[in-house]
């Protein structure tokens, strides 16, 4: 189990690398002071969306990225130590897709669930969750499309066995 005194750790975009946005994680202590600060500088744009506290005090970032002049998106996943050292980083790639995760939560194997939203250049969007590994590896992906135009995720939940909710919109039949 984890018994760090971590309490809280944010993770954000800081737009002042010459490559495009970084990912900024901070992590803070109880009583406000800051632990420790990473950036996560990657080539392209990266905004972050979630962050999630493993059990070991692990955290997972997940953002979208887009490649230095591509116009898909792709979901990015960071998992870093407690002390904030980046330990992987993984990709869920789709040729001509875009990818906007909007939540992240861990089962109680360490495996990380992303779910969001992904969407063509046809403005068709729909439900995605995405299951990787402890190591960061990709194992399974699945979608919803609600018959409509829009269908957005808005929020998730992920058990401890890794049954996972998803709750959102669908806009037109």
């Amino acid at each position: 189990d984890f018994s760090s005194p971590i309490r809280s750790s944010r993770a954000g975009t800081s737009r002042a690398s010459t490559q495009g946005a970084d990912i900024v994680v901070v992590c803070y202590e109880r009583d406000g002071g800051r632990r420790w600060l990473r950036r996560v500088a990657l080539a392209g744009a990266q905004e972050t969306r979630a962050v999630a506290l493993g059990r070991r005090g692990d955290v997972f970032v997940a953002a979208s990225r887009t490649a230095s002049g591509a116009s898909d998106r792709d979901i990015l996943l960071v998992r870093l130590s407690p002390r904030g050292k980046v330990l992987w980083k993984a990709y869920y790639r789709r040729s001509g897709k875009e990818e906007y995760p909007i939540g992240l939560g861990l089962d109680s194997s360490g495996n990380a669930y992303v779910a969001g939203t992904r969407g063509t250049v046809t403005r068709r969007e729909d439900f995605l969750l995405v299951k990787f590994s402890p190591a960061g590896k990709p194992l399974w992906k699945t979608s919803w499309d609600g018959g409509g135009s829009v269908d957005w995720c808005r929020a998730m939940r992920v058990t401890g066995r890794g049954t996972t909710y998803l709750t959102g919109q669908a806009a037109g039949t």
